[in-house]
């Protein structure tokens, strides 16, 4: 497929989701999983029985399509919160196909942003002693370990530039997401949230299959 063409597509399915979100919330539940099913579909077609094919990846994406999906409804923010980890530590097992390779500052400074954001989080949520305060603990550490061993995946191979970018991406999504969920929701915030998971997963995409925008 060409590649302006699946940017393409890519890009109406996200603008379909977001603005169904904020206008027309009776039809987000049939677009919201789309952009990731298109990823998935495009992901197996261009790699499966590949030596570049990666199961951890395509697990990574399904993790992302049932959170997706779980997160329509409040009631079931853990079990969508927790298939977005488990999507997290597929992307972890696959980026630590390569030795770990520590760049000490920029892991410890994101690190120290992660920790106090966790706090702040934490410090806002009505039941402090809850479930919710163990998710978003867990939740920081795997999104963060994402962050590293991306970075890590990247410093291999310069090649992979887009997938610690996708992982970072996703770092600010999940704050966005998680400040609407126990701080203060609003339609810039849910625009913001969407924007940048959707770019994410793109990135990480193309990322490990080394897929440049400027084919």
């Amino acid at each position: 497929m060409n590649i302006y063409l699946l940017v393409f597509i890519y890009v109406l399915l996200v603008i379909a989701a977001i603005f169904a979100k904020l206008q027309k919330p009776q039809f987000y539940k049939y677009t919201k999983p789309l952009p990731i099913l298109f990823l998935i579909v495009f992901f197996s077609m261009t790699s499966f029985g590949q030596p570049h094919f990666s199961t951890w990846i395509l697990l990574g994406l399904v993790g992302g399509l049932l959170g997706d999906i779980l997160l329509l409804k409040d009631s079931l923010f853990i079990p969508g919160a927790l298939a977005f980890l488990i999507g997290h530590i597929f992307y972890i097992v696959e980026f630590l196909q390569k030795p770990l390779i520590y760049d000490l500052y920029l892991f410890t400074s994101v690190a120290v942003v992660s920790v106090l954001y966790g706090l702040y989080l934490i410090r806002n949520i009505q039941r402090k002693k809850g479930l919710y305060g163990f998710v978003i603990t867990a939740y920081i550490a795997c999104i963060y370990s994402m962050f590293i061993t991306s970075m890590s995946f990247y410093l291999h191979e310069p090649s992979y530039f887009l997938i610690p970018l996708g992982a970072g991406v996703f770092m600010v999504s999940d704050a966005a997401l998680s400040y609407g969920k126990f701080i203060r929701s609003s339609n810039m915030q849910e625009f913001i949230v969407s924007v940048t998971y959707y770019s994410a997963q793109l990135f990480i995409v193309f990322g490990y299959l080394r897929i440049p925008f400027t084919a």
